[in-house]
């Protein structure tokens, strides 16, 4: 496997680690929602490794869905942080986080190994809890760090958009 694709998997590791931290941190205390930016501080940092990285690959297909898989946590991670006044949904917010960045570790894992299907990582319940959790973010809840007038607020095509580009 090329150098790159091996120092791009080393650093998506210690990254995933730091995001399983922040949100084991913030699993049960609801007084900490904010932390959710953080999260997607540092998962946008894979997405921008992974985006770099694709172009400089022969076969950038792998490469290209964790980017895109990193985007969506992103966009979640960064709509959870601005959760108000509903605590339950953000717990499901940070457990449905996760699930998806222990899937986002078993994914770098397959790097340089027989390529998987996204089916293969991604299950059907998982699939249900993000549409179902997309739909429960206010409309106008912004999906980047970007504070705006929420004109870059995801709607459920987005995450249909993603998933479609992931082979779901």
């Amino acid at each position: 496997m090329d150098e790159i694709v091996e120092d791009f998997k080393s650093e998506s590791k210690a990254l995933i680690a730091d995001l399983m931290n922040i949100l084991e941190d913030l699993e049960g205390d609801f007084t900490k929602v904010q932390g959710l930016e953080k999260y997607g501080q540092v998962v946008d940092r894979i997405m921008g490794g992974a985006t770099t990285v694709s172009m400089a690959v022969d076969d950038p297909v792998e490469i290209d869905r964790i980017a895109k898989f990193a985007e969506l946590c992103k966009k979640v991670g960064y709509r959870g942080s601005q959760i108000e006044k509903n605590e339950d949904f953000f717990h499901i917010v940070v457990a449905l986080l996760m699930d998806a960045t222990e899937t986002m570790e078993s994914v770098v894992d397959s790097l340089g190994k027989e390529r998987k299907s996204w089916n293969d990582f991604l299950s059907e319940t998982f699939l249900d809890r993000l549409k179902w959790v997309n739909s429960h973010f206010n409309e106008n809840t912004r999906a980047s760090v970007q504070v705006g007038t929420g004109d870059d607020a995801m709607a459920q095509d987005d995450i249909n958009d993603l998933l479609k580009s992931l082979g779901i």
